[in-house]
């Protein structure tokens, strides 16, 4: 039975997640972990310290354990993700800021040539405002599908054909991998934190 830690990888649950593994015998266990080799290099560290402690402390005790890393992350693929964020985000911040350019130029010649109108001013807003979000809605909900959408695929390949015992990921991962990789008794999953499994529990049982 594979062991899924879907954690939220910052450094400050790096104790949480080896007090976890502690319990489990790891010689001779593959571990794999979203990161694409260890250590990991320059690049991804000056992206987050956080997250490159978090994965290096973790990938340290594995070895220390005569556990068997497996590399989960393809790096293509995530730099890829990381471009596609950033070229949403600035899509996005490029539509605030032509809406905004457009509304104080409608609010000025209001005043200038004496037309202004409070309440015509308001309905442009909201027509504005409606507008604006129906553009931004498509590329908000991309902006969240992208760091999942290629690596997600690749980290149920690596499942499939490393068939690692313990499996440390981003808990958003876990939703895909569960579905394509494994059947309902042949897995165990932990969040860690736990915030989000209290929340569904007491959202589901009241």
């Amino acid at each position: 039975m594979a062991l899924l830690i879907g954690v939220t990888h910052c450094e400050e649950y790096t104790g949480r997640v080896i007090r976890r593994l502690s319990h489990e015998n790891l010689e001779n266990k593959k571990v794999m972990l979203e990161m694409p080799s260890y250590p990991l290099e320059c690049m991804r560290r000056a992206i987050s310290s956080s997250f490159a402690n978090f994965f290096d402390g973790i990938a340290s005790y594995a070895l220390e354990q005569k556990g068997i890393l497996v590399f989960g992350e393809d790096p293509i693929l995530f730099e890829r993700a990381v471009e596609k964020k950033r070229e949403l985000s600035r899509l996005i911040h490029d539509l605030w800021e032509d809406y905004e350019k457009r509304y104080d130029k409608y609010e000025k010649n209001g005043w200038r040539y004496g037309t202004f109108d409070k309440e015509k001013i308001e309905a442009a807003f909201r027509a504005e405002t409606e507008k604006l979000g129906k553009e931004e809605k498509p590329l908000r909900e991309k902006l969240k599908l992208v760091p999942f959408e290629e690596r997600d695929l690749h980290f149920a390949k690596v499942v499939a054909e490393q068939k690692p015992d313990i499996i440390i990921l981003g808990y958003k991962h876990m939703p895909y991998l569960i579905e394509h990789c494994f059947s309902d008794d042949n897995y165990s999953l932990i969040r860690i934190p736990p915030d989000s499994l209290l929340k569904f529990m007491k959202e589901e049982w009241g």
